[in-house]
C-alpha cells in the first residue's frame, strides 16, 4: 500500500492512538483538534494489556505516568454478593504488557508528547472542522481558519457529538450500545 496522507478529526485517546499507529506504518498524519488546549479533566480509565503494548510500541512513555497496575477485578451484584473474580496478576506474562489504571488527562498528555515527537504527525490544536466535502476526487474538510484540507483518508474520531455524523448520514442516526 502506498503511504497515505491522513486527516484525523479529533485528538482524544482514539484519535491520538490512531495517529501513532498510522505513522508507525509510514503514513503522514495531520490530527485536527477543536480545543485550544486539553483540559485537565476526566477520570481514571482502564488501559488493558493490548492497548498498553501498542502504546509502548508506538513510543508512548507510560513509565513516567502516574498509574496503578491492576491485579484483577471482583464483580458483585447490587446486594454485595460476590459473583466473579477476574485475576490480572499475571497479565504481563500472559499478554506481554501490564493492565493499568491511569487518569485520562495523564494518558492524553503522554499521547500528545509522543505525537508531537513523531516526524510524520502534525497536531493542530484550536482547529475546528466546519464542513466535510466527500464529493471530490479526494475527501476534504473546511476548517475554522478558512483552509480547505484534502487527504487520501479522513478518520473521524471526534467523539459522541461528532460533527461528521450529520455530514455522513444526513443527521439520521441512533446510538447503538
Amino acid at each position: 500500500m502506498k503511504d497515505l496522507q491522513v486527516l484525523i478529526v479529533g485528538a482524544g485517546i482514539g484519535g491520538l492512538q490512531t495517529a501513532l499507529g498510522l505513522a508507525a506504518d509510514g503514513h503522514t498524519v495531520t490530527n485536527l483538534e477543536s480545543v485550544k488546549e486539553f483540559p485537565e479533566v476526566g477520570a481514571g480509565i482502564r488501559v488493558p494489556p493490548n492497548s498498553t503494548r501498542l502504546s509502548l510500541l508506538w513510543g508512548v512513555d507510560l513509565q513516567s505516568v502516574l498509574k496503578e497496575t491492576s491485579l484483577g477485578n471482583r464483580f458483585v451484584n447490587w446486594h454485595g454478593t460476590h459473583l466473579l473474580d477476574c485475576p490480572f496478576d499475571d497479565a504481563h506474562e500472559r499478554y506481554g504488557a501490564p493492565y493499568y489504571f491511569i487518569h485520562r488527562a495523564d494518558l492524553i498528555n503522554a499521547l500528545v508528547t509522543a505525537v508531537k515527537a513523531h516526524p510524520l504527525i502534525t497536531l493542530r490544536m484550536n482547529t475546528a472542522v466546519i464542513s466535510y466535502d466527500l464529493d471530490l476526487p479526494c475527501p476534504a474538510v473546511s476548517i475554522s481558519s478558512g483552509e480547505h484540507l484534502t487527504a487520501d483518508l479522513i478518520i473521524c474520531a471526534d467523539g459522541i457529538k461528532s460533527s461528521a455524523r450529520s455530514a455522513l448520514t444526513s443527521g439520521k442516526t441512533s446510538l447503538r450500545i
